[in-house]
C-alpha cells in the first residue's frame, strides 16, 4: 500500500509538464487581459457625460437636424452608462465663453474642453 507522500511524489512526476503548461498558460492569458484592458484605453463608468453635437440635415427642411438630435439625446439618456449635457448648460458655457449661442456646434467645438470654454481670456483672443 502506497502512502500519501509517495502518491505525491508519483503525481507530480507524471504530471509536472501537464501543471507548468497550464501556469504559463494561465499567466499568459492573463498577462494579455492586461495588457488588452490597458490599450483598449477609458471605458465609460457610471453615468459619464457626453456632448451630442449638431447635426447637419438637409436645407430644405432645417428643423429636421434638430429634431434628429433631440430624439438621438433622448435615446441616450436611457442610458445607465451615460448622461448626455443638456443643452441649457452648453448654452450658459458658451455664452461664458464669449461664442454665440447661435454658434453650430460641430466636431471641432465638441472636442474643444470645458476648461479652455471657460477660460476668461478665451473671449478677448483675436
Amino acid at each position: 500500500m502506497s502512502t500519501p507522500d509517495t502518491k505525491r511524489a508519483l503525481f507530480w512526476r507524471r504530471n509536472k509538464r501537464r501543471v507548468l503548461y497550464a501556469a504559463v498558460t494561465i499567466g499568459i492569458a492573463l498577462s494579455a487581459l492586461v495588457v488588452a484592458r490597458a490599450v483598449a484605453g477609458p471605458r465609460f463608468t457610471d453615468r459619464d457625460w457626453i456632448l451630442v453635437a449638431d447635426f447637419e440635415g438637409p436645407r430644405d427642411d432645417p428643423g429636421l437636424a434638430t429634431a434628429v438630435r433631440e430624439l438621438a439625446t433622448a435615446e441616450l439618456n436611457q442610458s445607465r452608462y451615460l448622461s448626455t449635457l443638456p443643452r441649457s448648460q452648453l448654452n450658459a458655457t458658451m455664452r461664458l465663453a464669449g461664442v454665440p449661442d447661435t454658434t453650430r456646434v460641430g466636431p471641432q467645438l465638441a472636442r474643444e474642453p470645458a476648461v479652455a470654454w471657460s477660460s476668461p481670456d478665451r473671449g478677448r483672443k483675436g
